[in-house]
């Protein structure tokens, strides 16, 4: 709720600007001018002067509008006027009560609300000048509902008090014997007021009595935490143990808090019951306001909400206020018999402090001397273990007395930013020093919560990120101790120096980065930059810093280009997660980058731009490019560079040179001790040993048909490898027998002079074993069309009848029995021969993960390929495809070896299959049969058709 009344605040403030309020329900009401409604002056006066708002009912069809969820617009005003008068923060409180006694199965109803001048008759009661005001409502439970009407003042005790103290009013509560008016006070009226009718069982005294002790209940937190973990604080302790003085964990004091600073002294919070015991310092009154204010006894209870009552020794920050509310109540269940005491709490520079001193954090109410109300000191251990439960900022044991002290914050709810390794509180600056850190012009206050103000002071050394403090990117001018700062600028920051460090070697020297500027208050940028610079409002909002290179900490003399290309290609994809892109500004001495919504690049000196781009439009579309890639994390960069070099499994085009070497990973795999669950190949099975004749007959086959071409590699070897890649036969995909299928049908596959014909064309591919596929992948190239495939198909794809007689065929080269990688390798020779545009057509997520060979090798080995189009057939299936394929481009990008990998991996566009396919013509329909001819081999050899 709190951040509902907080909103309710601003716009009810601004009301007069934006001619409209905002309830609880989010439901915006426009105000009307009284003086613009006939007799409405008189009529529709506030005699209270209680901030409320006139509003029409009949506008925008209002009356069946709520102003939070069970209060009604109809119900609350007049029904003998559309006009009527409410105030967002007594309708909060309103909804409490009835919400309260709902939930208790005994309902209750708003009898009657707002009233006009003429509904009252000219009374001057309490209740119908409240009720003309807005901020007046009498409650009674609903027909058939009976039930003490004390328990309708005790819903409202638990909650309004409270809620009003927010904006520095009272609560008035008057009961009778069927209900109970409630108020919220008015400038007239500076202090609460309880009463009792005749008729209801209470007298006044009774009852104002009752009500005082009430309010402690809402005071309570709703839920108590468990504290058996902690142990507390011995005397002379501190928490945490790594400061001496609270100053150094909360920061010093900014501006001392007066009644005469009022914007800043509203913000203070009063403790109004009576569960805390507020002794008055040195004997004297609660406070001595100011010399022409009657001092006021606050032991028992406060005097009133308002500025003007306000007492001193019951006011703390919000921050202290929220943990002063449930240490009290874990104090008075975890220390019998005793209540906590506050000695010290604000103080302020008049009459009756003597020991005021402007620099103490009690003249920002954000430190609290605490004892015991029985004056026993053994159980302050225990107070300051409840105290480290609730995770007070700060605590010290003096022996006789705990000492808390908080950080500053903004509003009455913790408002947390999380950093990649804190979470910092948002805070507002003394009223004087608004001005500093304003938002630019362009921007509402709505959206100051978007932008939130950091405390420096006492945090300065705090990590936010690997190696990045908090005071990295505060003004270099002390007089601004707050800032704003993008949790994204900062892990920015953090992971360029990751970048730079990442491959050192043990003891290898540092690269630093210092940040030149990071947050600059709204005066300095006044002062320093000109509003059409491009950096104009980006440090004020804690969306940019100016970094450079620490010129005693660059041990291999990067240069600021190459910081330049650094942000780029790490922070793209940071600056991603806030769906925002970068500004990049090259200066003489610095690198500018800023978090926006269009990606820019400038310099104030052209002969800073690289000479390899000549122009500025060339090095902005070159960095676009790669900030693009970096966001879609295709920039290859791994994380573990020795690693990616020892895995690296680079393809190569087909050439009477090449010579298969097997990859690092393979050799240490060699060279380790056989793991238990390694497969185990076999070469002596009953399957190898019927099948020699099949195989034979096939290397026979292929042999005939190379012999028809020039050879361009020693032709003895050529025979070799075609040997050892179809005879070979053992099970088991790993191990020395595949391993050396592997090198010669790589070998044999590079060296026949059958090509891939895709040089020129778009290649596609697709799972051979879906027909529907193979109709689109045939519009064009694909590896069905390829002299080498139809070489080698018929034979890799051969089955075989072991026994004539019968009608059951085998697979010659089975994955179990007799694994082949011919196809694998065909696939991946064919994917490294392909340019430009390339196509994958799929089913599903199972299709594409079955082509990830050649989808690895066009996206990021072939540096001839531009972008890479996927093709998706099952409509429900584009997102599983979509997390596959992303899966597969980060594993490559950080773990590929940038020495033999495309600088980028290919881009790729996810895409619905074409709603036509061409009628297949002559040449695709005699494609189709020569496959499917081949393809059938044993069946024509059965047949005595060869």
């Amino acid at each position: 709720m709190d951040a509902l009344w907080l909103m309710s605040l601003l716009y009810l403030t601004h009301a007069v600007m934006c001619e409209d309020v905002l309830f609880e329900s989010g439901k915006r009401l426009i105000v009307v001018d009284p003086a613009t409604v006939e007799g409405g002056a008189s009529e529709y006066e506030d005699p209270k002067d209680t901030g409320s708002k006139l509003f029409n009912s009949s506008q925008d069809n209002n009356d069946k509008k709520r102003m939070s969820l069970l209060v009604m617009i109809y119900k609350f005003r007049s029904k003998s006027s559309k006009y009527f008068r409410a105030h967002p923060v007594f309708v909060s409180c309103l909804q409490q009560i009835l919400n309260d006694l709902q939930n208790e199965d005994t309902p209750a109803q708003i009898s009657s609300g707002y009233k006009t001048k003429t509904d009252v008759g000219g009374s001057t009661s309490i209740q119908d000048l409240y009720a003309r005001a807005g901020t007046g409502a009498y409650l009674k439970f609903k027909d058939g509902v009976n039930g003490d009407v004390k328990k309708i003042a005790k819903a409202a005790l638990k909650h309004c008090p409270v809620i009003f103290e927010r904006i520095q009013r009272d609560i008035g509560i008057i009961m009778t014997a069927t209900g109970m008016h409630i108020h919220m006070t008015g400038a007239d009226d500076p202090q609460p007021h309880f009463s009792a009718e005749s008729g209801f069982e209470m007298n006044t005294a009774s009852f104002e009595a009752w009500a005082l002790a009430s309010i402690n209940e809402g005071l309570d937190p709703l839920q108590s935490p468990d504290c058996s973990k902690f142990l507390g604080l011995d005397s002379g302790q501190i928490h945490p143990s790594d400061v001496t003085t609270p100053e150094e964990l909360v920061g010093v004091v900014d501006q001392p808090i007066t009644r005469d600073t009022p914007e800043d002294f509203i913000k203070l919070v009063q403790y109004q019951g009576s569960n805390v015991v507020f002794p008055n310092p040195e004997g004297a009154a609660g406070w001595c306001g100011k010399e022409d204010i009657t001092c006021v006894d606050c032991t028992a209870s406060p005097a009133g909400n308002h500025v003007s009552k306000r007492c001193a020794n019951r006011l703390m920050s919000a921050r202290m206020y929220n943990f002063v509310r449930v240490l009290q109540k874990l104090t008075r269940d975890n220390i019998s018999g005793s209540k906590l005491k506050v000695t010290k709490a604000y103080v302020e520079p008049y009459a009756g402090q003597t020991d005021y001193s402007a620099t103490s954090l009690h003249v920002e109410g954000r430190q609290v001397t605490l004892q015991l109300d029985t004056g026993a000191t053994a159980g302050l251990k225990t107070v300051t273990k409840l105290a480290q439960c609730i995770g007070v900022d700060f605590i010290k044991h003096n022996g006789d007395h705990v000492v808390l002290a908080v950080r500053k914050m903004k509003g009455y709810k913790a408002q947390k930013v999380d950093f990649q390794q804190a979470m910092i509180l948002a805070v507002e600056p003394p009223h004087s020093k608004v001005g500093d850190y304003s938002l630019p012009e362009q921007f509402d206050e709505s959206e100051l919560d978007d932008y939130p103000l950091f405390d420096s002071n006492g945090q300065e050394d705090d990590l936010l990120a690997e190696d990045t403090a908090l005071g990295q990117f505060t003004s270099s001018d002390p007089e601004f101790r707050y800032l704003r700062l993008n949790p994204l600028i900062t892990k920015c920051y953090s992971l360029l120096l990751h970048q730079h460090n990442k491959w050192n070697a043990e003891g290898d020297p540092a690269t630093d980065i210092d940040v030149v500027r990071g947050f600059i208050s709204t005066k300095e940028q006044q002062l320093t930059i000109d509003p059409f610079d491009q950096r104009y409002n980006t440090f004020i909002l804690g969306l940019a810093m100016e970094v450079k290179y620490n010129s005693s900490q660059n041990p291999n003399g990067h240069t600021l280009p190459q910081l330049a290309q650094a942000v780029v290609d790490t922070c793209a994809p940071v600056f991603a997660e806030g769906r925002q892109e970068m500004g990049m500004g090259l200066y003489a001495d610095r690198v500018f980058v800023d978090m926006r919504d269009e990606f820019d690049v400038w310099t104030d000196n052209v002969n800073l731009i690289p000479h390899d781009f000549g122009s500025l439009g060339v090095y902005k579309a070159e960095l676009k490019i790669r900030f693009d890639a970096s966001k879609e994390n295709r920039i290859v960069d791994p994380d573990d560079i020795e690693e990616a070099k020892k895995s690296a499994n680079v393809p190569y085009r087909q050439s009477p040179l090449f010579r298969h070497t097997p990859p690092p990973h393979v050799i240490r795999r060699r060279r380790a001790a056989p793991d238990p669950d390694d497969c185990v190949p076999k070469t002596d099975t009953s399957f190898c040993g019927k099948t020699k004749q099949f195989r034979d007959k096939e290397i026979e086959y292929i042999w005939t048909e190379v012999m028809r071409k020039y050879h361009y590699h020693d032709r003895d070897e050529v025979r070799q490898a075609l040997e050892l890649c179809m005879g070979q036969c053992g099970t088991c995909m790993e191990g020395s027998v595949y391993e050396s299928k592997l090198e010669h049908c790589d070998n044999f596959l590079h060296w026949v002079p059958f090509g891939l014909m895709n040089d020129n064309t778009i290649s596609n591919f697709f799972p051979r074993d879906n027909t529907e596929l193979r109709r689109y992948a045939s519009q064009e190239h694909s590896i069905e069309d390829a002299e080498l495939f139809h070489l080698v198909i018929s034979s890799a794809e051969a089955v075989f009848r072991p026994d004539p007689k019968q009608s059951v065929e085998q697979e010659l080269y089975p994955q179990a029995e007799n694994p082949s990688p011919v196809m694998m390798l065909l696939h991946r020779l064919y994917a490294i021969h392909a340019t430009g545009k390339v196509k994958f057509w799929v089913y599903d997520d199972t299709d594409i993960s079955s082509l990830r060979e050649p989808l690895q090798v066009v996206m990021l080995y072939n540096k001839n390929v531009t972008s890479v189009e996927v093709y998706v057939s099952s409509p429900g299936s584009k997102d599983a495809v979509s997390a596959a394929v992303e899966n597969m481009i980060l594993e490559w990008s950080t773990n590929g070896y940038p020495a033999v990998t495309r600088e980028f991996i290919a881009p790729y566009t996810l895409m619905d299959l074409p709603k036509y396919v061409a009628k297949r013509d002559v040449d695709i329909a005699i494609r189709e049969d020569l496959i499917e001819r081949y393809t059938n081999r044993e069946k024509r050899w059965v047949n005595m058709e060869l």
